[in-house]
């Protein structure tokens, strides 16, 4: 038990110290085969079959973790980038698409209906569109190196299912500031967030219309997960549409 302890902790400062492939033929293959010559690599002596077992164990849940962080950066890069281009994208869209105000209507009635004209079934699947392309085009495949990235983003599949998404929220937007309204028109200006509820959508559906695979091009070890993270994603706007809808009533 004591030396199969040790050969974990001999093959985590191995890697750590930036072993080359010719310098460990255990790391061409994420399964290779135990041997008394690749264990020696780790452990002094002859090596037993359990601790050559513990020594691979330990370098393939390496190799996975690394890849794991590297996609989870590689997620966070795109969106941080989509929430910018998209803050000025909608904020466009909504100006293009007047709205008249109703003199009859109270601040929820408006308001429902301005947000129904902008983001109603229609406008669900116009920001869903949007969207699914703002990913498609920041996701493109990277240079191959040491580890090589491939995003498979279908965007069609993609927008249907964010569509379908907001459509079975109550309601897919939320102030920034809930004092917004005609008693205060001015923390209108803050904004409000557009929700993708991504803990809602069928997880099957959605790694097969957005994935990132990572793939450790010396040990040959791969990794796929979902290209949203499993959370809510808020897509902040500021549209001074409201704070004049504010004003009005």
């Amino acid at each position: 038990m004591k030396r199969a302890i040790l050969a974990g902790a001999l093959i985590i400062l191995f890697l750590i110290a930036g072993c080359t492939d010719t310098q460990n033929p255990g790391l061409e293959n994420p399964e290779p085969e135990c041997t008394e010559e690749l264990c020696a690599e780790f452990i002094p002596g002859p090596p037993t079959l359990e601790e050559c077992e513990v020594s691979l164990e330990v370098m393939i849940a390496t190799d996975e973790f690394h890849l794991g962080q590297i996609i989870w950066e590689d997620r966070k890069e795109a969106l941080d980038k989509i929430k910018s281009s998209m803050l000025l994208d909608v904020y466009r869209w909504t100006v293009d698409n007047e709205y008249i105000t109703d003199s009859d209507k109270n601040w929820d009635e408006e308001i429902d209906g301005y947000f129904e004209s902008n983001y109603g079934s229609q406008g669900a699947n116009q920001f869903a569109t949007r969207f699914a392309l703002h990913l498609s085009a920041l996701m493109s495949n990277k240079p191959e190196g040491a580890v090589k990235l491939e995003h498979n983003i279908r965007s069609k599949e993609l927008i249907d299912l964010i569509s379908e998404t907001m459509d079975l929220e109550e309601s897919f937007i939320e102030f920034v500031d809930p004092d917004c309204g005609p008693n205060n028109p001015s923390a209108c200006y803050s904004g409000y967030y557009i929700i993708i509820d991504v803990t809602k959508m069928n997880q099957d559906r959605l790694m097969e219309s957005a994935s990132i695979t990572a793939e450790d091009r010396v040990s040959g070890a791969t990794v796929t997960e979902s290209a949203l993270p499993n959370e809510r994603i808020e897509i902040l706007i500021l549209d001074l549409s409201i704070v004049e809808i504010a004003k009005e009533k």
